[in-house]
């Protein structure tokens, strides 16, 4: 009989149904989703179908379904809060302690901040009581310490939105390269430096555009995502006659791909990223990237000089330059795209999946 598990999480993101599926291929899950919408990401970005047992709760049926699970815990054999910050979440694990039935507990990533004397005492409260902690890296890793979890209890994946099937075999040609530029209405005859990223402020990109009036170049740039900023940074562009910038919405996974296949150079001048999945898309492509030292994809991905740099934040003249040193050196920006290629390759979906898979036998028993 396979062991049940309840799983908590709050967006119904593409990345985390994709690693619930291959949970629920090993293991008898229920899967409650918070949410499926936010005002800064597009609708079309959620899963609505969702292709295991599991409910979002946007109907009276859907929050049904979840206090009856709720009331069934007990028959769970452990409970996995992949989001461990919500009200819902709170409560769920303090009925996982009442009940004596183990939680483990997900962090995507963390920048640890400036210390909040009660958020710290609840922190510290679950994260210590955990039966495990599954972290995507160092920062993670150092994060649940700093709140009491015991490194032995601690299991570390590579976080990632993407399949095996989405890293590229080797950097794409300039005649490839030319050919998507031409089906997208790209310039064929300039570099892309292409960020993507909801336009919030946290995003940065009205640095990243402070930062391109600065190069003299025939370069364009391309910033994707969509959202409450988008008018700001039109204004921007034109008060400032800010040349060679397209601003574009949201776009289907599929052709966002092709963005990044287009494109030369990958930029994220984020203020505060626990992690930036788009760090990995961009590396899975093939691209160096620069980004700064407030994304967590970035201080564990990348290597100043080997496959990209890490800039500090709001330092738009460092941005420049860094722009500007990989444009103008051809043989280091493909050199820093084959490195990605290779660094990224275990950051895959089938491994995170796998990951926790081993993490639950492990502390279940099972061999």
């Amino acid at each position: 009989m396979k062991k049940k598990l309840f799983i908590q999480s709050i967006y119904s993101a593409p990345y985390r149904a994709g690693v619930f599926r291959q949970l629920s291929e090993e293991f008898d899950i229920f899967v409650i989703f918070e949410r499926n919408s936010d005002k800064n990401r597009n609708k079309d970005w959620f899963i609505h179908d969702l292709g295991f047992n599991g409910v979002i709760l946007d109907s009276n049926d859907a929050l049904e379904k979840y206090n009856m699970e709720l009331k069934a815990l007990k028959s769970y054999d452990a409970v996995l809060v992949y989001d461990y910050s919500t009200v819902s979440s709170i409560k769920l694990m303090l009925k996982c302690l009442q009940l004596k039935v183990p939680y483990l507990i997900n962090c995507d990533g963390a920048l640890i901040k400036k210390r909040h004397i009660i958020k710290d005492v609840i922190k510290e409260f679950f994260i210590s009581r955990a039966k495990a902690c599954l972290a995507s890296g160092n920062h993670a890793e150092n994060y649940f310490l700093s709140y009491g979890a015991k490194k032995e209890n601690i299991f570390i994946h590579n976080f990632s939105n993407l399949y095996k099937e989405d890293v590229l075999d080797e950097t794409i040609l300039n005649e490839e390269k030319k050919q998507i530029k031409e089906k997208l209405g790209f310039p064929i005859d300039k570099k892309i430096v292409l960020s993507v990223g909801r336009f919030t402020y946290i995003k940065g990109f009205d640095i990243l555009l402070k930062s391109w009036n600065l190069i003299n170049n025939h370069a364009q740039l391309i910033i994707v995502g969509g959202g409450e900023k988008e008018q700001e940074y039109r204004h921007l562009i034109k008060e400032n006659k800010i040349e060679n910038v397209t601003i574009d919405g949201f776009k289907p996974r599929a052709t966002l791909f092709d963005y990044y296949k287009a494109s030369d150079l990958f930029v994220l001048p984020t203020r505060g990223d626990v992690w930036g999945l788009v760090i990995n898309e961009a590396m899975a492509c093939g691209l160096p990237v620069i980004t700064t030292n407030k994304c967590v994809a970035g201080l564990e991905l990348i290597e100043n000089y080997k496959n990209g740099f890490i800039v500090e934040n709001e330092d738009y003249k460092e941005l420049s330059e860094k722009m500007i040193y990989i444009l103008e050196n051809d043989e280091m920006c493909l050199s820093m795209g084959r490195e990605n290629l290779n660094k990224i390759r275990p950051y895959i979906i089938e491994n995170v999946s796998d990951s926790h898979i081993n993490t639950f036998k492990l502390i279940l028993g099972d061999s």
